[in-house]
């Protein structure tokens, strides 16, 4: 689609900078055909290029009327309006003066019915209209739009959703990307099973979070200390008493060896007696120290 003298290509370049920093991962745009149009840009060229705003409005205007007749629409989907008040991104593809095609995506929120009946809402990226000229079809200009649209936009073509696509789009997207496979909805938006399949599978591989580490480690630790109570109480448990604080004493070793090897004195369990060479030693001992040193009985603890 001509537009007189006004050259479309030198009218992007002029605003280069702009559609630089207006893709979705804010990269500039390779083919020098191809520009970006959106609020931003447009406002930014009417406030400093306002000779050329119209010319844009203009062509945006053709090509949404263009692309309303070619998919029997009663009325045109694209319009410079639309694109200036809406949060959408226009690619438009031309050579001087010609304008060739374009691709206007844009979020929307969406119910989608699965084959249960259940409902669920999705907000994906939209492909709002999609058009290239009757004259330049089947020379890879569709195709390059939508590469230049997916890289900028960072998504992939399985996880768009479509707005009414016409049968030349569907066959497109089942050529180029393998996407055929969907279930009609009320809204007459095609969402492909690889977007919701991608998607559970991404996030199953997702490294868990550190709410579930956290979690995951508590209930460890819950268990081992579970189990250690189980296992513990079929086990015997070792005796203390108040006598001896070491089970491995022996009663042997805790008076006789003490007293002989403190008080010189020993001690004979049989007889319960000191030997009488020996009295003399206790009772300077018990009169230095003050105590009264009492053998223990024979019938508590065994020595033998």
């Amino acid at each position: 689609m001509d537009f007189g003298h006004y050259n479309i290509q030198r009218i992007a370049k002029m605003i280069t900078p702009l559609n630089e920093t207006s893709g979705g991962n804010n990269g500039a745009i390779d083919d020098p055909n191809i520009s970006l149009w959106n609020k931003t840009n447009l406002g930014l060229l009417k406030t400093k290029k306002p000779e050329y705003y119209n010319v844009i409005c203009s062509v945006i205007d053709k090509m949404g009327e263009a692309s309303a007749k070619a998919q029997s629409l009663p009325y045109a989907i694209t319009t410079s309006a639309k694109v200036q008040f809406n949060d959408n991104n226009l690619y438009l593809y031309a050579i001087e003066n010609k304008a060739m095609g374009i691709i206007k995506v844009g979020k929307k929120k969406l119910f989608y019915r699965n084959l249960s009946g259940d409902f669920k809402e999705i907000e994906p990226l939209c492909v709002l209209d999609f058009y290239v000229s009757e004259s330049c079809q089947r020379k890879g200009i569709g195709k390059l739009l939508f590469e230049t649209m997916t890289s900028l936009e960072n998504v992939t073509a399985e996880k768009l959703a479509y707005d009414r696509p016409s049968p030349k789009l569907i066959s497109f997207l089942r050529r180029h990307y393998g996407l055929s496979d969907y279930i009609p909805q009320s809204n007459n938006f095609v969402i492909f099973k690889q977007y919701f399949t991608n998607k559970q599978n991404s996030a199953s591989s997702s490294p868990p979070s550190k709410k579930d580490v956290c979690n995951n480690t508590s209930s460890i630790e819950d268990d081992t200390q579970k189990s250690s109570v189980t296992s513990n109480l079929g086990q015997s448990q070792p005796t203390t008493s108040k006598f001896f604080n070491n089970t491995s004493q022996q009663p042997q070793e805790s008076f006789t060896s003490s007293i002989c090897s403190t008080r010189g004195a020993q001690y004979n369990p049989i007889t319960n007696q000191y030997k009488a060479q020996d009295i003399s030693n206790l009772n300077s001992t018990q009169k230095r120290t003050g105590k009264k040193i009492i053998a223990p009985p024979t019938s508590s603890i065994s020595f033998f």
